[in-house]
This record gives structure tokens, C-alpha cells and sequence, in this order.
């Protein structure tokens, strides 16, 4: 998949944000991919020489000036175990049997997820310990995040990179018998984020491995790790890029819908909290994820739903109000109506009026997981508790 905007120009701030992708392809591994946005940051001459494969910056074509198809680059070869990069093939032929992440284990980072069965790894990697790996990791993920900004400046971040295993490619491009495991994409999170419930700053599954529900897994280790370090709720750091929010918003969904079908059977009285007890998530992520899968009305005084549902309204951070369900057909969630605030930080402002009630439709629920091809009664999951090692 790749952008349909036009490639950018070289008069566009080398580091700064990019409006068109600038790069056509990136070989990574024995995948060419079509980059998603552009990243200017590849070319900036004043960086660490040391990132790439090169001692200088990545050259543009024609001295500076775009290539006949208008990108700055057409190829750049990316080592698909440290990320360091160059646009010349030959030269990342030479940096691979030296590589010293070229191996079989991923020997950087500390293990906190391991599923020998599935064949899948979590590696846990410093910012400041590892910082010439993870400003390549974020260059490397940039060129599929809109959004992302931190390439250079990672000491105050933790990386966790999911790993898969795969056949060793040897030469002339035939398998041998052995089993590496190299990376496929990963989350960072801030150590000292500026809002302590916030567990995740971006997430990026490289696009050859986007449907092995690898995201799915990380979002599932994020909330399994936080509930064993007794840190719940939590949730990703606002606004999410779109690969993310879709990420989050099914997951949430899914996980929504079988505790309201299950968890509150024989209960007249439930909270909000209550939910995100059993979850783990935040109550503004609870209700986002329930305002997105169109199962919130208002209420009324008939017991009659509404026509169309509440689509501007979001919970606030005060204590958790009461909500009931009425004769199993749906939750009555009473909440004060607040602004819609892009910035989470300002979520502490009084912007509330009077009173409001929502309730959940249990019919539109399970239209929802229809839909969705989410069971009710088996929740489905990537993680296998019993491979934490946190």
C-alpha cells in the first residue's frame, strides 16, 4: 500500500515534517516495500554519520536536486536486523556479514515475552543504552507513521520490538536449515511521560508483516505487563496515527463487548469503573471505544432508543457515574457532557455542563460484533499469559 500524495520536493525542510512521501522503495530483508510517508531526517548532512551504514548522510540523486520521478531516492537498503541504512545495495551486502545483530537470537535488549510454540519474541530495548539502534528503529518507522517525530532524542524511551522466526536466507538466495528471528515492528513508551496513565507513544508493524495480528499482540502485552506491575488503567498517548487507532478501537471493542455480555450476567449495577477494573483501560477509552462502535444513545423516559446515536459527548475524569441495565436490554451510563479535547493534558479543565445520560444498546451491541466477527462468548486472543516474563 502506498500514498497516493506526490512525491515532495528537495526545497522542503530536510528534518522537518513532510507533506509527500520522499522515498520510493525501501528493500528490507527480501521485501521491497512502497514507504508510506516521507522522512526528510534520512538526509540531514548534520546528523551522526554512524547512523547509517556510510560515514556521510544519505546522498540525494543528481547532486542534490530530484530524481526524473521526483523522489529524492528511489531505493534505500535497510539492514533488517539493526536498521542501518545506505542507498547503495553493495554497501549494506557488505554491512550484513558483519552485522553484529546478525544472528539467529536477537542478542540486544532484555526478553520479556517468549512463545517458543508460536515462535514469536518481545525484546525490551533502552534508549539510553542502545541509542544508535533505536534512533535507526524510529527512522526506519517513520517512513510508515504520519505522525511520529522522535527519531534522535530516545534516551527517555523504552522500545519493545516483536520478533519473528523465519528462514535464514543465504546466498545466491536459497534456505538454509537455520531459524532467525528478526524483527517486525514495535511500540515505544515513554519513561517519564508527561501523563503517568499513558503506556504508549506510537506502534508500527512493518507493512510485510501486518497481517499476522502482531499488533494485536503488543497491544495485549501493554495492558498483560501493566496488570502484573499493578499499574492498570492505562492507555496510548493522543491522537493516535491511524494504523494505531484502528489497532486500539478493535481491540478495545472486542474486549468491551465480551465483559458486558459475560462479566455483568447477574448484575442490576455496574460502573464505568467497573470496566475499566476488568480491563484495564482508561474510562475516556472506554467510552471513545464505545462512542466509535455506535452502540451509545440517549436516553430517554419511554425505554423507547433514540434513532440516531450520541456521537460529540466524552466521560470526564471525575468519579465513575452510576449506570444501570433495565430488563437486559441496556446499560444506562449517566455522564456530564464535555467538550471533545484533542489534548489529553487539558482533560482537567472544568468544561462541563449539566448532566447527561447515555445508555449501551445491547441489540446494537451484538450488530456490532456481527459486524465485526467478534464472538460474544470466546474471547479471542494473540498473548499467551504463561510466555510473560515480566
Amino acid at each position: 500500500m502506498s500514498s497516493a500524495t506526490p512525491p515532495c520536493t528537495p526545497a522542503e525542510n530536510e528534518y522537518g515534517v513532510l507533506h509527500s512521501r520522499n522515498i520510493k522503495h525501501v528493500e528490507f530483508g527480501q521485501f521491497t516495500i512502497d514507504t508510506w510517508y516521507g522522512n526528510g531526517a534520512y538526509f540531514a548532512s548534520a546528523r551522526n554519520g554512524q547512523l547509517g551504514t556510510e560515514t556521510t548522510s544519505v546522498p540525494r540523486k543528481k547532486d542534490g536536486l530530484p530524481s526524473v520521478s521526483g523522489f529524492w531516492l528511489d531505493t534505500l537498503y535497510v539492514c533488517d536486523f539493526c536498521f542501518k541504512y545506505t542507498s547503495d545495495k553493495s554497501k549494506l551486502s557488505l554491512h550484513m556479514s558483519s552485522c553484529p545483530l546478525n544472528q539467529e537470537f536477537p542478542p540486544i535488549g532484555t526478553l520479556v515475552y517468549a512463545d517458543v510454540k508460536g515462535k514469536r519474541l518481545i525484546k525490551k530495548v533502552r534508549g539510553f543504552r542502545h541509542e544508535l539502534f533505536c534512533q535507526n528503529l524510529s527512522l526506519f518507522g517513520k517512513l510508515f507513521l504520519d505522525d511520529k517525530s522522535v527519531y534522535y532524542n530516545v534516551e527517555s524511551y523504552d522500545f519493545y520490538i516483536v520478533y519473528g522466526a523465519s528462514k535464514m536466507h543465504a546466498a545466491e538466495n536459497k534456505l538454509d536449515d537455520r531459524t532467525v528471528y528478526r524483527p517486525m515492528g514495535f511500540f515505544s513508551k515513554e519513561i517519564t511521560a508527561w501523563e503517568p496513565d499513558n503506556n504508549l507513544a506510537c506502534i508500527c508493524i512493518f507493512p510485510p508483516y501486518q497481517r499476522l495480528h502482531l499488533g494485536s499482540l503488543l497491544i495485549e502485552f501493554l495492558y498483560a505487563a501493566a496488570e502484573a506491575a499493578g499499574q492498570q488503567p492505562l492507555g496510548p498517548e493522543f491522537p493516535l496515527s491511524p494504523y494505531g487507532k484502528q489497532l486500539y478501537l478493535r481491540y478495545w471493542g472486542k474486549r468491551i463487548a465480551f465483559e458486558l455480555f459475560n462479566s455483568f450476567e447477574n448484575c442490576d449495577l455496574i460502573t464505568l469503573g467497573d470496566l475499566a477494573v476488568l480491563t484495564g483501560f482508561r474510562r475516556e477509552d472506554l467510552f471513545f471505544a464505545l462512542e466509535h462502535m455506535g452502540v451509545l444513545y440517549t436516553a430517554d423516559t419511554s425505554g423507547s432508543p433514540p434513532a440516531e446515536a450520541v456521537g460529540e459527548q466524552n466521560p470526564t475524569d471525575e468519579p465513575e457515574k452510576v449506570a444501570s441495565r433495565s430488563k437486559g436490554k441496556f446499560f444506562y451510563l449517566p455522564f456530564s457532557r464535555l467538550q471533545r479535547l484533542d489534548n489529553r493534558a487539558l482533560r482537567s479543565k472544568s468544561l462541563t455542563t449539566p448532566e447527561f445520560t447515555y445508555r449501551i444498546l445491547l441489540r446494537a451491541l451484538m450488530d456490532w460484533c456481527e459486524k465485526n466477527k467478534v464472538s460474544t462468548e470466546i474471547l479471542s486472543t494473540m498473548l499467551d499469559p504463561s510466555c510473560l516474563l515480566v
